[in-house]
């Protein structure tokens, strides 16, 4: 008769041994491999964060004082200028040397650009009077009462502000095809009986700063007509220096802040010859459950393109 025999006791307690350390061990691997993955991506977000950041800041800045046309040298006669102000289309305040009054900054710098907003040009339906322009309609983006906007060609440019519209709707009332804008300044149309070279454009006036987005978390914000926008989240710390041109040979001979541009008697030619930005931004993971991953640094220099190019 053939016994039968099974696994023994201690046989069994070392199999079952085995098999738990070897699942520990895989379950340690999966741990660590969903921990690596989240961190990968982590940072992952975070590089795409900073290159959305720096795209946005440098399309602004190379284009800041940017009209179109005719460019404005003018200084304004007091400092600082206003935010609107083209004849000194960048300028900026230190966090740690300029007092700053900016409802819902959280910290950092501030930096202001003022462009024309180019991708949304009018032209002339017909020559323009003293103080008003007739234009052929565009589907969007059409003048409204109290807007800065500005008139410029290649030989003559100046911004006013509007004061009316007809039709009062805009070009999206009925089937209008031009529209007439009225402006605060008998002065704005030079163009005599051109047609052809003019355009009007509204004028963009930008302050980037970090600030709380609407889920309380940092971010790098844009001000624009009184209104923020989010640009992108994570961002806890803007720091910016101005690269200054003192010899006049379009290149840049120093960086120093904000408040060293503005320190100097003439604070406006000094912002005048500012042909770079060197922006500092700290971006702070809004998604590190661990907590594990520290704040991230990245900076760049910008150049003022419109500057760099004028003769």
């Amino acid at each position: 008769m053939n016994r039968q025999r099974g696994f023994s006791l201690i046989e069994l307690m070392i199999a079952s041994t085995i098999s738990l350390m070897m699942i520990a061990a895989l379950g340690a691997v999966m741990v660590s491999t969903r921990a690596t993955h989240r961190t990968t991506q982590t940072l992952a977000m975070l590089q795409e964060d900073a290159r959305y950041a720096f795209l946005a800041l440098t399309r602004d800045v190379r284009m800041a004082g940017y009209t179109g046309g005719y460019q404005l040298d003018s200084a304004p006669t007091s400092w600082p200028p206003e935010t609107t102000d083209i004849a000194t289309p960048l300028h900026g305040l230190d966090d740690d040397n300029d007092t700053i009054d900016l409802s819902g900054r959280l910290r950092g710098d501030v930096l202001h650009i003022v462009r024309a907003d180019t991708d949304h040009a009018f032209v002339l339906a017909a020559p323009c009077a003293p103080a008003s322009f007739t234009l052929e309609c565009q589907p969007s983006h059409y003048p409204q009462a109290e807007q800065t906007w500005i008139a410029t060609s290649p030989y003559f440019t100046e911004t006013f502000a509007v004061t009316s519209t007809d039709p009062s709707g805009g070009c999206a009332t009925g089937s209008a095809t031009t529209l007439t804008l009225v402006s605060d300044s008998t002065t704005a149309c030079g163009f005599g009986s051109d047609t052809d070279t003019p355009r009007l454009y509204p004028l963009i006036a930008h302050s980037y700063f970090v600030g709380t987005n609407d889920e309380d978390e940092p971010a790098l914000m844009v001000r624009q007509d009184g209104t923020d926008t989010e640009v992108v989240e994570g961002v806890s710390d803007l720091q910016i220096l101005y690269g200054i041109d003192d010899d006049a040979d379009n290149s840049v001979d120093r960086y120093v802040r904000a408040d060293q541009v503005s320190s100097a008697t003439d604070p406006a030619a000094n912002w005048a010859q500012v042909l770079a930005i060197r922006v500092t931004l700290t971006l702070t993971p809004t998604n590190d459950l661990d907590g594990t991953l520290d704040d991230r640094i990245v900076s760049g220099t910008i150049a003022v393109r419109n500057r760099l190019i004028q003769p």
